[in-house]
Order: C-alpha cells, then sequence, then structure tokens
C-alpha cells in the first residue's frame, strides 16, 4: 500500500506536525487564557472612591464592595507564586523596590506594632478569581504586567477573615503610571 501512496505518508506528517505546531503556538501566545483574563480584569480607567488599606479597614463592615489604593507589597515577596494573588500595602508605607518595608521613620505605623499587628491594619491579601470561582492560575505579575512597589487601584468584594485579615476578591484593577 506505501507503494501506491508513496506521498501520502509524508503529507499526513507534514500536515500533523503543521496542525499541532499551530495549536502548540497558540497555546504558548496564550497561557492559560492570559489575555482573555487580562481583558476581563485591567480596568482602562481608575475607578473613582479609592481608599487606601488603613482607612478601609477602619470603615469596612464584615463584608462589601470596594475601591482600594495601595502599594503592592509589605513583605519581601508580596506574590503568590502561579496565582493571580498579591499582598497590597498602605499607600503611605515607604517600600523598598522588592516591595518590603523599607523604615524611614521611627514613629513608622508598620514598625510601631509587632508583625501580624500591623501587617492585619496595614496589608491586605488581593485575589483575581476565575469563572470558575478559583484564584486565575497565572501570576499577577505576568497577568498585569506589575511590579513590586507599584501602586494599584483594585476594586472587589471583600471580607475581614475569622483571624482578622482583609482579604479582597477583586473583579479589576488599574495600574498607575
Amino acid at each position: 500500500m506505501s507503494r501506491k501512496f508513496p506521498i501520502a505518508g509524508p503529507i499526513a506528517v507534514l500536515l500533523a506536525v503543521t496542525l499541532l505546531s499551530g495549536c502548540k503556538k497558540s497555546d504558548a501566545s496564550d497561557k492559560d487564557g492570559l489575555s482573555q483574563h487580562r481583558s476581563k480584569l485591567m480596568l482602562a480607567e481608575e475607578p473613582t472612591g479609592a481608599k487606601g488599606v488603613i482607612d478601609t479597614r477602619e470603615a469596612m463592615p464584615r463584608e462589601g464592595e470596594l475601591v482600594i489604593v495601595g502599594k503592592v507589597g509589605g513583605r519581601a515577596n508580596p506574590w503568590t507564586p502561579g496565582q493571580a494573588s498579591f499582598v497590597l500595602a498602605d499607600a503611605s508605607i515607604a517600600l523598598e523596590s522588592d516591595g518590603k518595608h523599607k523604615c524611614d521613620d521611627a514613629g513608622c505605623a508598620f514598625c510601631s506594632k509587632s508583625t501580624k499587628q500591623a501587617e492585619q491594619q496595614l496589608v491586605a491579601l488581593v485575589q483575581f478569581h476565575g469563572d470558575d470561582g478559583k484564584i486565575v492560575p497565572i501570576g499577577a505579575q505576568e497577568l498585569f504586567d506589575i511590579g513590586a512597589s507599584d501602586t494599584v487601584v483594585v476594586r472587589g468584594r471583600a471580607k475581614v477573615s475569622d483571624d482578622g485579615w482583609l482579604i479582597v476578591v477583586a473583579d479589576g484593577l488599574y495600574v498607575r503610571r
């Protein structure tokens, strides 16, 4: 049979390789729906009414809608690897370029409290969920093209966990550039 159709084998192989490489290329260019998640979650305009982490904590009931502004950081590594999640520090907190707190002042609100108290009052955990209700499985740095110490405005729904942490399940992010 191979003598009747000598070209069919190589053409089939070439076609299969072309089709597979085409699929592979599109998968690589849009890993895990990056562009789809980005277009859904990135805000073209800054939402109004943003409050800092400290003001949000003071004024917020146990749960509610909010717009919050701050800097990515508050910890040496504010990222959750492989997830659209990060730590957001109040904009008043001095941060180094890696997002870690930098103390310039003896009266620093962050340094004057124990670490847990400071984190609970001055930082929030921001998470972006997909349609399935799970955290989007793409690192926030890649998804939003942001870095530690960048100032961002986040829109979403927040709650204070039973152990006192402010958690924001976000549905939009605006990067101040």
